[in-house]
């Protein structure tokens, strides 16, 4: 697995009562226990990396804040619901005195989960500090699910907690290795990850970012479910004559969508379309799913695929979502996966082991890209510490063409939908020179559209 992904990940859940800190020490006990990796310590040793299972103490702050009462509205501690937050604006709620550092080298100082706990009158925000080599984003959404289970019922039955965690770990070949029955492995597999073919420095991945974030301005859509279905039938309308076989999807036609917009914007239109896919239980037959792609599988079992050149023809929303339909078929065949975890894991690990403080990926969109990054599936406040429809979900960073899809929090009534369908929050920064126009062509194909700049 792709596992020496050493960075962060920052996730703050709002509940609108004051934690139980007995309670929530209980629960974390016991979660922890059921994933011991996040209380390890990440070690290197020359150029292998694991995590030892330490049992270290897991870091709590806990901060009580007394707000000004005009501060004080439904959305507090932040301006609005929208799920993605500036930086400036969620990094009080984290523990940065304990797990501050934006990536670890392996030392075995650090460790990888970290709580910040702010409470005022009637509320908590639960701040989560998790690296990434103790799983992506399925793995934090299983630990922080369990954590909630156990804050309300610490004697929760197992019917009643995520899948039991499977920490199997497969160990690919070297890509270049051409060993009886290893899989046909070239270069010419490159071209589906050019992200990681390149690295860089710190300083030079900071300047990177700093570069695009510095023409760019943050966009954030909250498109209702009655909306994303109306895009999801045009386009399976429009596509019946050309289907080929291929079903879509309301995901597939979001996506389309937001990239169909994106090209009525800039001057040059996308020419790749980059998905981060959750491999889990992937397979074209269920007999292929194996230790490896396990539904409970812990770890960064994700794939960061880019498809093929768009082609002329994909440029309806009914051909894009069918182009990007095809390109997760053929990805989350079980041989393609096999291929692009053999490529990632020897490309990932040549980039941590270069030199004492590594170098790094860049995950996000070059000249021409369109990055998809979606949890839009994973209801993130499914860990409501007791308070279902109550409770919020808050995290941050995205870059510039890098969109990410995520279930919105709950309206007024506690629903995210009235059609059975999910409000999208849809996260991303654009060119400052068309964000105006790329917001105003979806509100105005889709009023009951919220917008925040």
């Amino acid at each position: 697995m792709t596992d020496t992904s050493i960075r962060k990940v920052h996730h703050v859940h709002v509940i609108p009562n004051e934690i139980d800190f007995e309670r929530f020490k209980a629960a974390l006990s016991k979660t922890v226990a059921r994933y011991p990796h996040t209380a390890g310590r990440l070690i290197r040793e020359g150029d292998d990396w694991k995590i030892n299972l330490t049992n270290s103490p897991i870091p709590v702050l806990i901060s009580r804040v007394i707000p000004n009462p005009s501060e004080l509205s439904k959305s507090f501690p932040f301006p609005n619901d929208f799920t993605l937050q500036p930086a400036h604006l969620i990094q009080p709620f984290w523990n940065s005195e304990d797990c501050g550092k934006s990536f670890i080298f392996g030392d075995g100082k650090d460790p990888l989960l970290g709580f910040k706990l702010t409470v005022w009158e009637n509320g908590t925000a639960i701040g989560i500090s998790w690296y990434h080599v103790c799983g992506d984003g399925f793995s934090i959404w299983d630990f922080t699910r369990c954590l909630s289970t156990y804050y309300v019922d610490l004697d929760a039955p197992e019917s009643a907690l995520p899948l039991a965690p499977s920490f199997y770990r497969h160990f690919f070949r070297n890509p270049f290795s051409r060993e009886p029955g290893s899989p046909d492995l070239t270069e010419n597999f490159l071209p589906r990850m050019p992200h990681y073919a390149r690295d860089y420095d710190m300083a030079q991945l900071e300047q990177k970012y700093a570069a695009r974030d510095a023409i760019a301005v943050q966009v954030q859509l909250r498109i209702s479910g009655e909306s994303l279905e109306k895009i999801f039938n045009g386009a399976k309308e429009a596509d019946q004559p050309a289907s080929e076989g291929v079903k879509i999807t309301l995901h597939d036609a979001l996506v389309a969508y937001l990239v169909k917009v994106l090209n009525q914007c800039q001057e040059k239109p996308t020419q790749m379309v980059t998905l981060v896919l959750n491999y889990r239980g992937s397979s074209t037959k269920p007999s292929t799913v194996t230790t490896f792609n396990a539904p409970s599988a812990q770890g960064n079992a994700i794939i960061v695929v880019s498809s093929d050149p768009l082609p002329s023809s994909a440029s309806s929303v009914s051909a894009l979502s069918r182009f990007i339909r095809t390109t997760v078929n053929q990805t989350r065949d079980h041989k393609f996966v096999e291929k692009w975890v053999c490529w990632a894991s020897y490309l990932l690990g040549k980039s941590a082991n270069a030199g004492q403080e590594g170098r790094f990926p860049f995950y996000g969109p070059e000249d021409g890209e369109v990055w998809i990054n979606s949890t839009y599936r994973t209801d993130w406040n499914d860990a409501h510490f007791g308070f279902p429809g109550k409770a919020r979900f808050f995290t941050w960073v995205t870059t510039m063409n890098y969109f990410r899809i995520i279930c919105a929090n709950p309206r007024a009534d506690g629903s995210t939908s009235s059609n059975g369908v999910n409000d999208a929050n849809v996260c991303v920064k654009i060119h400052k020179d068309y964000a105006e126009r790329f917001a105003s062509i979806i509100t105005q194909e889709y009023p009951d559209t919220l917008v925040e700049q």
